[in-house]
């Protein structure tokens, strides 16, 4: 394959080696960074993952409450996702509601395990961690109370879940993604 050249012109490459040059200058100053590092939001990693742990069982409960009463106010997403993610379970409750249906049961998880904590900025985190999503307890049934549940439907999904930390206070953790992890490691 041959190479291709692509025209510069010759203020690119003044610019170019004005700027490399500057970088060699002896009497640059050195940037003394005037804050501290950020402190971390959680004293260790079993204290993060049990509030996610806490915040994840929220969210279940919230989205089980709004499968279980098709009048219930979708707003109650609000405080347990973020604004960029609330769009996916709205739209999974609203189609649930326009066909006709609702759930029974309450959704579970088990087998959590911590990914990492990424420091957004000083105030923001993003926590990642593995569980198990378990819909074994929880029926599909239509508006005259039959179960509509799919006999195919798997009751146990790994998921790999990504949750927003505000610092606060209170410490708030929100979750931001969710999605289906390859494997069945995490079950």
């Amino acid at each position: 394959m041959r190479a291709r050249l692509v025209p510069v012109s010759g203020i690119a490459v003044a610019v170019t080696l004005a700027f490399m040059l500057s970088a060699c200058a002896p009497d640059s100053p050195t940037v003394v960074p005037t804050e501290e590092p950020a402190t971390p939001i959680f004293a260790s990693d079993e204290e993060a993952l049990a509030a996610a742990e806490a915040a994840y069982a929220e969210y279940l409960e919230v989205t089980d409450g709004l499968g279980h009463d098709t009048t219930a106010d979708m707003r109650a997403l609000d405080d347990v996702v973020t604004a960029d993610y609330v769009s996916v379970p709205t739209e999974n409750i609203a189609a649930l509601r326009a066909s006709g249906s609702r759930i029974v049961g309450s959704t579970s998880f088990d087998s959590t395990s911590l990914q990492q904590i990424s420091m957004i900025d000083r105030e923001t985190a993003l926590l990642t961690f593995y569980t198990c999503l378990d819909v074994s307890a929880v029926r599909v049934v239509d508006s005259d109370g039959v179960d509509v549940t799919s006999p195919s439907r798997t009751n146990r999904v790994p998921l790999e879940i990504d949750m927003a930390i505000h610092r606060g206070p209170p410490i708030k953790l929100l979750v931001s993604r969710s999605g289906q992890w390859p494997g069945n490691e995490v079950c």
